[in-house]
């Protein structure tokens, strides 16, 4: 994403010495793939962030064109990137260093509270668990898959050093909450 969320991960990764390639979620289908394609051949890039729901135009909406829009941008180009970049990172033989993360805007509380500021983050939340259930469990692997919402009003550059804090936390919660300093976990 190139959203001030998006913008903070990439300048705290870059400040570590990390090479960081930004798709922006304002692509079609086609030049996001390409754009990854790209990215993928100046190096391996294991480590995707989803950070769509900061996007300006994410709010949740629902009424027309608005949901068309965001249901196709903030939707299904997540889950076909997403898709794409696990076909390379499988190719490269990645899939235990890899991780992926969605940065999401449920209100702190995944939405328990009502207070969702970006419906599209249900669906990447969703999309996270479903990676952690067929990649990590099924098949036995280290690979990550996380999403961590934000209470509204979280600084992006908190926000950034939040989400990489949670990667090299090694911890294997997938959903995890963040609302006033505090770090929530879901569990069924």
């Amino acid at each position: 994403g190139d959203n001030p969320v998006g913008e903070a991960i990439r300048a705290e990764l870059s400040r570590r010495g990390v090479n960081v390639a930004v798709v922006s979620t304002g692509l079609s289908q086609e030049e996001s793939l390409a754009a990854l394609q790209r990215a993928w051949q100046s190096g391996p890039t294991p480590h995707l962030f989803l950070t769509g729901a900061y996007d300006a135009q994410s709010a949740t909406c629902v009424t027309e064109p608005g949901w068309s829009q965001r249901l196709s941008c903030g939707v299904l180009l997540p889950f076909w990137f997403c898709q794409r970049w696990f076909q390379l990172v499988s190719e490269a033989g990645l899939v235990d260093q890899a991780t992926v993360v969605a940065v999401a805007a449920l209100g702190g509380d995944f939405g328990f509270s009502g207070r969702v500021a970006s419906a599209e983050s249900g669906a990447l939340a969703g999309l996270m668990k479903a990676l952690g259930v067929e990649i990590t469990r099924l098949r036995k692997s280290e690979f990550r898959s996380k999403v961590v919402d934000f209470a509204p009003g979280e600084s992006p550059t908190k926000m950034a050093e939040t989400v990489l804090q949670e990667l090299a936390g090694g911890n294997r919660d997938v959903e995890v909450a963040y609302r006033g300093g505090r770090r929530y976990v879901v569990r069924p």
